[in-house]
């Protein structure tokens, strides 16, 4: 995991492309736009205020397209059906040492929509729900005004500015099921990090 008082690297140019992908802006929060949200999130956290004033190590993971399933029903043979969707981005944020056994840590969900069709035809976003503690939309700056029009009444659901990196809308924090955050977890571990161990029997 990245630590984010290693230090910051080099900044992005400010001059933006004309075209910009919806991959590429999803990488964008691998890099320092995710980087910056995390450690202004990490400022009001029960970590920062035990300690007093003192540094802590904040640590992150962002993994890209996380699965997350719902199970439906069941086949005869006992197998589940299970309705599958992805989630662009997901944060995994560990502010402390003692973040873990304190319950301090916490994740981030983002759907990203790099144009305004794809946001304005979008009505799966509140799917998302109750899979990350917060959750954002998040967007290209000239989009802003769209999406909060689209969330205004949507109080789990944040905007994220993905050009200029700054929360526009606060998403109020969700009551995770610890089902469903440990089917996170294991869907980034085994479906991420792994990969680089398969074998074929």
């Amino acid at each position: 995991m990245r630590n984010i008082n290693e230090g910051y690297p080099r900044r992005q140019s400010a001059k933006l492309e004309k075209k910009i992908s919806h991959r590429e802006y999803q990488e964008r929060l691998s890099g320092t736009v995710g980087e910056k949200l995390v450690a202004d999130l990490c400022k009001n956290t029960k970590a920062v205020k035990v300690a007093k004033g003192f540094r802590i190590p904040v640590s992150y993971k962002t993994t890209e397209e996380v699965v997350i399933r719902e199970e439906k029903e069941r086949r005869q043979d006992g197998t589940a059906m299970k309705k599958t969707r992805k989630i662009d981005a997901v944060i995994f944020v560990e502010p402390g040492d003692r973040a873990l056994c304190q319950d301090w840590d916490f994740t981030i969900g983002f759907e990203v929509k790099a144009t305004s069709s794809n946001l304005l035809k979008d009505d799966k976003i509140p799917h998302y729900l109750g899979w990350t503690d917060l959750f954002f939309l998040a967007v290209p700056d000239m989009l802003i005004e769209k999406a909060m029009r689209k969330v205004a009444d949507k109080d789990a659901i944040g905007v994220f500015a993905l050009d200029s990196g700054r929360v526009v809308k606060k998403p109020k924090a969700q009551n995770v099921p610890v089902s469903h955050r440990l089917e996170l977890m294991k869907e980034a571990f085994f479906r991420h990090n792994m990969k680089s161990s398969k074998m074929w029997l």
